[in-house]
């Protein structure tokens, strides 16, 4: 799992789900894409501006999921993620 960031939550309660969602599930917050690449899932955090065509067709034809989340739902959404339990490192 890898949490790509392009754009990040700008109030508190989205900034400290993101910790507990990435602390949880014991994964790297980044934004790099190629790192994230390597990854057997995805969680991206973007809005559609927040990526290049390229980009965008790179991740489309990532063979493992990606799950996006685009602002402002990042707190609701990772608590959902985070309460579903799929993404425990337990």
């Amino acid at each position: 799992l890898y949490i790509l960031v392009r754009s990040l939550p700008l109030d508190l309660p989205g900034l400290i789900q993101l910790m507990r969602f990435a602390i949880h599930a014991h994964a790297p917050i980044g934004d790099d894409l190629n790192e994230a690449l390597q990854a057997q899932h995805i969680i991206l955090l973007a809005s559609s501006e927040d990526l290049t065509p390229e980009e965008e067709a790179l991740l489309n034809q990532h063979p493992h999921p990606v799950t996006r989340i685009a602002p402002p739902y990042y707190t609701t959404r990772l608590a959902q993620l985070l309460a579903e339990g799929t993404f425990s490192a337990t």
